[in-house]
């Protein structure tokens, strides 16, 4: 069986460039910086935030400068709608919101930009940028807005490399 799942996550991640799994690239890259990557760890599909740093939740949002189905540049949009329902895993409770709000404390922007789009370019820290940005932050200046382009992340700077990401959230996360 082990055999089995091991080449069961070989075929599915098989391929990093699609926007699901560059989604999921940068969620387990922020997770294993932070510390949180353990072998009986794993992601759970659906929670109220995309990782938990403590009691600190964050909500990753990722976006790419390439297409896998597209030889040409691409605008990056992030989602950050406001949540209608959430699904908190550690207490298996289901609440409906209203009004809708954002559940996470931060949002992590991850835009991944690179002139040839393959698993290297995916893998390669040096194609990402990240945007750290408490959910108030984002609630004052972004409050119904659902997407977010890239115009809209820069009001919050220019970005940082990952190691300057890491830095940020474990400050915001120790308040």
């Amino acid at each position: 069986m082990e055999q089995d799942h091991s080449r069961f996550a070989q075929w599915v991640a098989r391929d990093l460039t699609s926007n699901r799994m560059r989604g999921l690239w940068a969620e387990w890259l922020l997770s294993e910086r932070l510390g949180l990557i353990r072998p009986d760890s794993g992601r759970i599909e659906w929670d109220l935030a995309d990782i938990r740093l403590g009691s600190t939740t964050i909500e990753v949002k990722t976006a790419g400068t390439r297409q896998q189905w597209s030889d040409q540049p691409s605008t990056p949009r992030f989602s950050i709608a406001p949540q209608t329902s959430t699904w908190d895993a550690p207490t298996n409770t289901s609440a409906k919101l209203e009004p809708p709000r954002r559940t996470a404390s931060v949002y992590v922007f991850c835009l991944h930009s690179c002139e040839e789009l393959t698993n290297s370019a995916v893998i390669d820290e040096s194609n990402w940028r990240f945007w750290v940005v408490p959910t108030d932050l984002l609630d004052e200046q972004f409050p119904n807005q659902k997407t977010l382009g890239l115009a809209g992340v820069l009001q919050f700077g220019q970005g940082s490399r990952l190691d300057e990401a890491i830095l940020t959230i474990r400050e915001l996360s120790a308040r």
